[in-house]
């Protein structure tokens, strides 16, 4: 038989472990990021950052929870501490392609355009694949080096908004001609050297 002050303090016990044990259930990795995830759905940004900082506090380098955290301060206005929280995923190269295809989007935004070039020109053929819209082919020439012994007619192709060119051997820049449309080669010698720029504003190699 128990007394009614020891049942009371069995229940207390009890209240008090199933309390701990909910907490900690609330409290884990998985939970928190769920959690984050629901209330970046929700359009609840700063809530989703909060949150998901916890979940890291918990694992650090999970990559999902760190890719929910960048997107999360990018809605909420600070691209520069997104960019933190991914670059080291990029600078170790262990990063998936949701981390590289948020990163080139944030350095675009930021102007950073010769680094998104970079960046992919050195990254896989998945990464390359997933982040194709931020890379600037080439341009191609329908025109071997070589000599010839009539006039030519030169054509640049790319995935371009716009190529830029010179015909001296000099580098072009953006404020070398635009290509319009064929070039003719006349008597003498041509070379020409070109680079594309797409609608994100990135170039391609010369």
């Amino acid at each position: 038989k128990f007394s009614r002050k020891q049942l009371l303090c069995l229940l207390l016990c009890a209240a008090t472990l199933l309390g701990f044990f909910c907490y900690r259930q609330l409290n884990t990795f998985s939970a928190l990021y769920s959690r984050a995830k629901k209330q970046y759905a929700q359009q609840n940004y700063e809530e989703a950052q909060r949150i998901a900082e916890n979940a890291l506090d918990k694992n650090p380098k999970n990559e999902a929870a760190n890719l929910l955290l960048a997107k999360s301060m990018e809605k909420s206005g600070d691209k520069r501490s997104a960019l933190l929280v991914l670059r080291p995923f990029i600078q170790n190269k262990t990063a998936g392609t949701g981390i590289y295809k948020e990163y080139v989007k944030l350095l675009t935004q930021e102007g950073k355009t010769n680094e998104v070039r970079l960046i992919l020109k050195s990254a896989d053929r998945e990464v390359q694949n997933a982040c194709a819209e931020y890379i600037c082919e080439t341009p191609v020439a329908n025109l071997e080096s070589g000599t010839y012994t009539v006039a030519q007619t030169l054509e640049l192709k790319g995935n371009c908004s716009k190529i830029y060119y010179t015909v001296d051997g000099t580098t072009p820049d953006r404020d070398s001609m635009v290509y319009t449309g064929p070039v003719i080669l006349g008597e003498g010698m041509t070379e020409i050297k070109a680079f594309g720029v797409n609608d994100k504003g990135i170039e391609s190699d010369i």
